[in-house]
């Protein structure tokens, strides 16, 4: 099953400090 996935922050990092593993998981 395909999904798309948005992930916002309010800093130019916070996506991938804040939500970086579980982004990784998903998208392996």
């Amino acid at each position: 099953m395909k999904i798309d996935i948005l992930a916002i922050g309010a800093h130019p990092d916070d996506v991938e400090l804040g939500c970086g593993a579980t982004i990784a998981k998903e998208i392996a």
